[in-house]
């Protein structure tokens, strides 16, 4: 397989991983909104802004976090370099270099869902239209997910598309857990959570497909040293953190010549196993350090995948972690 196909490959993944899961984070927020009527909404707006880390470029454009200002960058902003519109953009640029390796069922679908974000880039858009985009989005980005695993041979470029997915899906969910959590760890009991935390916590579950899930398998009333322990450590559920790094692992046991890799995700497997859930929950800032030892850790592993699989970086587009 050339390395440029496998470049191409691991970086659809990335990217059609990015898009499914920041259309959710934002279909979710907006009906979290709906059940909290007094509440600052320009900060909980805010909170999407900060999970890409793009509170700068935010700034820079608009002055205050409405909800039309944030869904108008998160979605249709050309000057968002992680607006939906731009990731699938570059996720249709990455398909259309390793389309003959891609099966036909699933190109068409990434083709309409990138053609359908073309026709609102740049718009300012209703929040009626917002919410019809993005539930669109999301139903077409899960019938690409199936397509890619029903219909593509698990091969090398089956191998570098879900390496690309496993890795920017954990990345998300550290992200979601820690914008979402700072200002919900000081009731960390199973009992008296406030109608705001409660909802927050069951958004942050819903932002990666867990609520149902968790409620089956803990339960338990929700609280938050619970909600950590399930999206950090399960180790069933696809969105959760140990989970991703686990698949990621099994992955890359297969690429050859890569023993630093494998050590540097094995490693990363251990920081999790290990971590003291209940006292994460109590402390904030050490919630806050943990996590970004993560995510440092994810972009560790994606260097160490350039640098060994993509030597010769084009320079036609810029892949953004």
């Amino acid at each position: 397989m050339l390395s440029r196909v496998a470049n191409h490959t691991y970086w659809l993944g990335r990217y059609l991983e990015r898009a499914e899961d920041m259309a959710r984070a934002m279909i979710v927020h907006d009906h979290m909104l709906l059940d909290l009527s007094d509440v600052d909404r320009a900060t909980i707006w805010y909170q999407l802004v900060a999970i890409n880390g793009n509170e700068q470029a935010f700034s820079e454009l608009f002055d205050s976090a409405t909800e039309q200002n944030v869904m108008q960058f998160l979605i249709s902003s050309a000057d968002n370099p992680s607006s939906l519109v731009n990731t699938l953009s570059a996720a249709r640029y990455n398909l259309r270099a390793c389309r003959s390796v891609i099966p036909k069922a699933m190109y068409e679908l990434v083709n309409e869902v990138c053609l359908a974000a073309a026709d609102v880039s740049g718009k300012t858009l209703t929040s009626a239209d917002s919410r019809n985009f993005l539930r669109r989005a999301e139903h077409s980005l899960l019938a690409v997910a199936g397509a890619a695993n029903g219909s593509m041979s698990y091969n090398k470029t089956f191998l570098f598309m879900r390496i690309g997915c496993f890795l920017e899906r954990a990345d998300m969910t550290s992200r979601i857990l820690d914008v979402r959590c700072a200002k919900l760890l000081g009731n960390t009991t199973t009992v008296g959570l406030t109608p705001y935390e409660n909802t927050q916590w069951i958004a942050i579950l819903q932002s990666l497909q867990a609520f149902q899930m968790y409620m089956s398998e803990v339960r338990r009333p929700i609280n938050g040293p619970d909600v950590l322990n399930f999206v950090l450590k399960n180790q069933e559920h696809p969105k959760s953190f140990r989970f991703c790094v686990q698949r990621l692992e099994s992955f890359v046991q297969r690429l050859p010549h890569a023993p630093a890799l494998h050590e540097k995700v094995e490693q990363l497997i251990n920081d999790v196993d290990k971590a003291d859930v209940l006292e994460l929950a109590r402390n904030q800032t050490e919630l806050h350090q943990f996590i970004d030892e993560l995510q440092i850790s994810l972009a560790s592993i994606a260097v160490d995948i350039n640098e060994n699989f993509f030597p010769i970086q084009e320079q036609t587009q810029e892949q953004t972690q």
